[in-house]
């Protein structure tokens, strides 16, 4: 690790004095590191080589026009896969625990996204994310990737192939209704420890996959956020905030909104599964399984305003 932290510091070109930590990173292959060199603290981000077109750069600067408070970029050095940015300090959303506060800080999260959203509908220019949507394919297989990683292999559950088939139905159905609400901007991983707080300012980070989508998949990404219990109360304000200040924007009913809404928590859910079942099994990290319950009665929360799938194999793998 000293010879790793050496390289990184003749790299960035800090110097010998400076402290370097490494901090808890997230589900990517990524790594975070905290640099001190003299008063000053920098965020220092190593991936694979990157070039200057990378999606964090390119959204970074999309999301910066369309009044999102984001990090700031210092420097890049793509070749070697590092970028330097501002620190934005150690607390996330899901740090806070005084209930007046969280609130408050919920409902500019909600301000955030209608801003990115209708900013984005607004612009005349071309901003990378725009350029870009997702496809139903993409939903589908990350659904897929549960039926391999929790499904199957964590649960040690065995699959027919009429279980298979049945499945990849109810799959394809759940994603070609979602799929059929209007598509705006999404950040893709928009919850609580994607929220920062910086001197009582919110920021949003992790923004590299932003793209075209259905509308709704954000705001169910915030709600059903694994790592945060939020109040019932305070769902049904966010849902109710939010759909007052999209509604003219998408032209639906409440009761389509949140029909659309549960379609996105619903596969937004499913895949989360997958993805911890994943880390644990391929990568050996075991930090979120006790996130595993939670989301499961979140799932079913929401399956049961669906028994057209509720009864099928899809009902019985997440009982």
């Amino acid at each position: 690790m000293s010879s790793n932290i050496k390289e990184l510091k003749d790299a960035v070109g800090f110097s010998d004095k400076a402290a370097v930590t490494l901090l808890a990173g997230d589900a990517s292959t990524r790594k975070y590191y905290r640099v001190t060199e003299g008063n000053k603290n920098y965020i220092v981000v190593i991936s694979e080589a990157f070039s200057d077109d990378d999606p964090s750069i390119l959204s970074n600067t999309a999301f910066k026009k369309l009044g999102v408070p984001v990090p700031v970029i210092l420097r890049i050095i793509p070749s070697k896969g590092l970028m330097i940015k501002e620190d934005l300090g150690g607390t996330h959303l899901q740090d806070i625990k005084d209930q007046g506060k969280l609130l408050c800080y919920y409902d500019t999260v909600v301000d955030i996204m209608l801003t990115y959203q209708i900013n984005a509908t607004k612009s005349k220019e071309p901003l990378y994310p725009l350029s870009y949507s997702f496809t139903k394919e993409k939903f589908i297989s990350e659904l897929d990737m549960t039926t391999k990683y929790y499904f199957c292999e964590y649960t040690g559950r065995t699959l027919t192939s009429v279980d298979q088939s049945e499945l990849s139905a109810v799959y394809k159905d759940i994603v070609d209704k979602m799929m059929l609400q209007k598509e705006l901007l999404l950040h893709r991983d928009y919850h609580s420890r994607n929220l920062m707080l910086n001197n009582d300012r919110l920021f949003v980070i992790d923004y590299q996959d932003a793209r075209l989508g259905p509308y709704t998949y954000d705001l169910a990404s915030l709600i059903i956020d694994p790592y945060i219990e939020l109040s019932d109360e305070l769902k049904e304000h966010l849902l109710h905030k939010y759909y007052q200040g999209i509604k003219t924007i998408v032209n639906e009913s409440k009761d389509e909104f949140k029909r659309n809404y549960s379609l996105c928590f619903l596969q937004r859910g499913i895949k989360i599964l997958g993805t911890f079942a994943y880390q644990k099994l391929e990568k050996k990290n075991d930090r979120y399984l006790k996130y595993l319950d939670p989301s499961l009665k979140k799932i079913n929360d929401v399956l049961i305003h669906f028994p057209e799938w509720k009864g099928t194999v899809l009902g019985a793998l997440l009982k």
